[in-house]
């Protein structure tokens, strides 16, 4: 007898399904492979606190890192410091025209993308976040008061004088610490115990405001800054419940019976604390890396509304784009460069999921494709009965596999019988597997060609009904 297994969401959450994944990426019917780290650039002086890219209206392209004293920018090789003396656990970046606003806990950094320089702005509150709303720019935890923001001068982020130009603070003392700003059109605060949506009213008919403020979450907020990740409308983030996603209008769960009690019951909350995250803006997907060597991404497609994970050595990831990197700066002859002059790693201003690794060196998902393995849990041919497992055959173009079935007469069973086999050339993999309820872990090994797999085909018979 032939029987198929889909190779379905990963729910570590519930029993029986997809219980653990590795190095995949979830695609509408299966997975596909997760790529291999890639430099992109030397080697940070020290830990990476913070990465960003941008691009100036003359179309010149920064890639700025920030560590606990000096923000750097890359160019032509060379890591160069732009600005020391700061004290910072995280930086945050937003971009107000040809300047990039930088949060470190201090005072406000402002580097100019063109000059090429960054100096403190004179005026501009201390702040642990800050993010561009329409015309201004607005600061969170501002002056050291964790539960109130402050914001610029319209249209002028040099300028940060109270009551000149439409500068303005605002305390939030009910919603608990400000954890991150994201920006826009309007602007959304997430704080420890809310989350708010700002509005910009412009003193309008008189009145003595320039944003209002509505909540919009008044249960559900943010608990760890590093978590908050946007793009477009969308924002995703942790909270004490889990995983969330806000619109703009409500706060949805996005991973509740799926893989929530997993992720706390894996992490601490100091490794909460350090979680970072990125949108990779070449697909739908929003990742939350657990900095280690080897660290876990876990990676979210907001479109399939299905999760994975990746085995990473990762410090820091970012969304954003490589700076120009001259032909000079790569350094060795022309013969010696892999790939093509022509990619855009190379001309810059190409958007990428940029990834830190332990050694403080950038680089991208673009590798070769790194060992991956899916588990199906409980798998039972014939349920309620016994079965014996002949062979098993993944629904796959991979041409290199392992597999490895634990067989148990009951669910919550140990070991019982463990049987291992590798593909043969007409695809399927030869073992001897008795039980009811079998756990089936399938291997891809490092560098294999492959683009996708979609589930196990099991070749089974009738066991002894005992």
């Amino acid at each position: 007898m032939l029987k198929t297994f889909p190779f379905g969401e990963w729910l570590p959450d519930l029993p029986g399904g997809v219980s653990a994944i590795s190095n995949m990426l979830p695609i509408a019917n299966g997975y596909m492979p997760v790529k291999g780290f890639s430099a992109i650039t030397a080697a940070v002086p020290s830990a990476i606190k913070g990465i960003a890219s941008f691009v100036s209206s003359t179309g010149t392209t920064v890639l700025l890192a920030g560590t606990a004293t000096n923000l750097y920018k890359y160019a032509a090789g060379t890591w160069t410091s732009v600005f020391s003396g700061a004290s910072a656990t995280r930086w945050r970046f937003t971009q107000f025209g040809d300047h990039v606003i930088c949060a470190n806990g201090g005072q406000l950094v402002s580097h100019d993308i063109n000059a090429g320089t960054a100096v403190a702005i004179t005026g501009a509150p201390t702040a642990t976040d800050v993010a561009t709303v329409r015309d201004f720019v607005m600061a969170g935890a501002a002056d050291g008061s964790s539960m109130g923001v402050r914001w610029s001068q319209f249209n002028d982020s040099s300028s940060w004088t109270t009551g000149v130009n439409q500068a303005d603070t605002q305390p939030l003392p009910d919603g608990g610490k400000v954890m991150a700003i994201v920006g826009g059109e309007y602007g959304i605060i997430l704080q420890k115990g809310a989350v708010r949506r700002v509005s910009y009213v412009g003193q309008a008919g008189g009145l003595d405001i320039v944003f209002q403020f509505d909540v919009i979450s008044p249960e559900i907020g943010c608990m760890s800054q590093g978590s908050v990740a946007n793009v477009g409308r969308l924002i995703f983030f942790l909270s004490e419940r889990g995983f969330e996603m806000c619109d703009g209008e409500q706060v949805i769960p996005i991973s509740n019976e799926k893989f929530d009690r997993w992720f706390f019951s894996t992490y601490s909350r100091s490794e909460i604390d350090g979680m970072v995250s990125a949108i990779d803006p070449r697909s739908s997907l929003v990742m939350w890396a657990m900095p280690a060597n080897p660290g876990r991404i876990i990676v979210y497609n907001w479109v399939l509304k299905k999760a994975s994970v990746i085995q990473a050595d990762v410090q820091w990831i970012a969304d954003g784009f490589t700076s120009n990197t001259s032909i000079d700066s790569i350094g060795g002859s022309i013969d010696a460069i892999t790939g093509s002059l022509d990619d855009p790693i190379y001309a810059g201003g190409d958007p990428l999921l940029l990834i830190a690794n332990s050694s403080n060196v950038i680089g991208t998902l673009a590798g070769s494709n790194l060992q991956a393995s899916i588990t199906l849990q409980n798998v039972e041919p014939m349920p309620g009965r016994r079965s014996r497992i002949r062979s098993l055959r993944a629904i796959t173009d991979a041409q290199a596999a392992t597999v490895t079935v634990n067989s148990k007469l009951k669910a919550g069973d140990g070991p019982s019988v463990v049987s291992t086999s590798e593909m043969r050339t007409n695809g399927k993999m030869p073992l001897r597997a008795n039980g009811r309820y079998n756990d089936i872990t399938w291997s891809i090994p490092a560098s294999a060609v492959w683009t996708y797999a979609q589930g196990i085909e099991a070749e089974f018979e009738a066991g002894d009904g005992r």
